[in-house]
Order: C-alpha cells, then structure tokens, then sequence
C-alpha cells in the first residue's frame, strides 16, 4: 500500500508523486510526510475523508508542498478550514475543485494564512455562487496570486467587479471562468480593469457573451496581450 510505497529507499528522492484514484487512509497520509523531497502531491479522486485531511494537515504542516492536489474527494468545509488554518507555505498552488463547499468556507478560507500565500487556486464547481466568490476574492487572497480557477461556481457581476477592482489581482497570469453567466457587460468591466492587464492565458467556454460581445472582445487593447484563448466552441 501507501506505507510501502512511502517507505522504499527509491521514493526517499521522490519530489512529485501522483497518488489520484487511490485509497490512501491516515496511515498512509503520515508515511508520505515522511518523503523529504515531495513537492508536488496528487490526491484527486482519492476520496480523502475529513479524517485523512486533518492527518494531512498535521503531518505536513506545509512543509515542502508546492502543489497540491485535492479535487472530487469526500471531505467537507469544516475539514479544507483546519487545513487552511495549519498551513501557511508560500507560493502553493491548491487544487480545491468539485468539492462542496459554500460561502461561509469563502468567507472563513480567505482570511487564513493559507489563503494568503498561494500561487494558485482551483475551485472549479465548487458551488460557491456569486456571493461566495465575492467573500474568497479579497486583496489578501489575490496578492501574488498567478492562476485562479473560478469555472462553474455562477460567478455573476458582483464577483466580476470585485475582481476587476482589486489591485492586488494585477498578478493574475491565467485566469478561467467558463461555465459562467457572464455576460457582455461583465466581460467588458474585466477587460477595462487595469489591474487585469497582466493575464495571458483566458478561459470563456459556456458564458453568456453574444457575437457582439466576442467581437468586441477581439478589437480591445486587452486581446492583443492574451497569448491563449479559449471558448470551447471555436
């Protein structure tokens, strides 16, 4: 199991291990904190239960991750909190998505050190809706921040313009939001943003924009910084 394989001399030099689709349990939780060279951890679909997830957070402490993976597992909100309130790495990036969580996690997630030190973050299907997105868009949450995966939560105008507003978000590089109602006017406030200029990879499949809207798109200033575009359709 986890244990051995955790536990081999050839894993002692191991920085990236992909461990998705496996039962992994707090046993073998523990032993991989035992890696010392593991930055890049994989849990996806590996129905990581609240209990495996507090063993995560002890054993880790943060130490060492730089990529970590945790989306379609069986953990709740309380649980992805007592992670969030444990570690505090920097330049993480943190794979949360189509998990369920809601706008009281937002809320209490974006004012964790955790939250505040991340490179990246994916939240895809989260069920946030547009409040929820609202109350995890804080500055402390955008500083520094490079990737943000926002696909399929119902982010609306609320959440569209406190992005756009922020300055902190001017680190954005890659941004996704398909699978929004987002709308001609939403993506216009987006694309006027000053703090948005730095992003050069845009997801828009399945949004709510016309033939107007994208052609619009297409002749902004905005455009010609995009190196990467997609709207799943073209």
């Amino acid at each position: 199991g986890v244990e051995a394989l955790a536990s081999s001399e050839h894993m002692q030099t191991l920085e990236s291990l992909d461990l998705s689709g496996n039962a992994i349990g707090v046993r073998g939780i523990r032993a991989l904190a035992r890696m010392p060279h593991l930055h890049t951890l994989k849990l996806s679909r590996a129905r990581i239960s609240n209990e495996e997830l507090e063993a995560l957070a002890d054993a880790f402490d943060g130490r060492g991750i730089e990529h970590l993976e945790l989306q379609y597992n069986d953990f709740d909100a309380d649980a992805a909190l007592a992670l969030a309130r444990a570690w505090n790495p920097s330049g993480m990036f943190l794979g949360l998505g189509y998990n369920t969580l809601d706008v009281g996690f937002a809320d209490a997630f974006a004012r964790t050190p955790l939250a505040s030190g991340l490179s990246g973050l994916n939240v895809t299907s989260c069920g946030l809706g547009d409040d929820g997105l609202l109350a995890l868009l804080r500055p402390d949450v955008l500083r520094g921040l490079e990737t943000l995966d926002v696909e399929g939560n119902g982010m609306g105008t609320q959440a569209t313009r406190a992005l756009s507003s922020t300055p902190e978000a001017s680190s954005l590089r890659r941004l996704d939001i398909a699978n929004n109602p987002i709308g001609d006017d939403e993506l216009d406030v987006l694309t006027s943003s000053p703090h948005l200029q730095g992003i050069r990879s845009v997801c828009l499949g399945r949004t709510s924009l016309s033939a107007v809207g994208r052609a619009s798109l297409r002749r902004s200033a905005w455009w010609s910084f995009i190196d990467d575009a997609s709207f799943w359709d073209e």
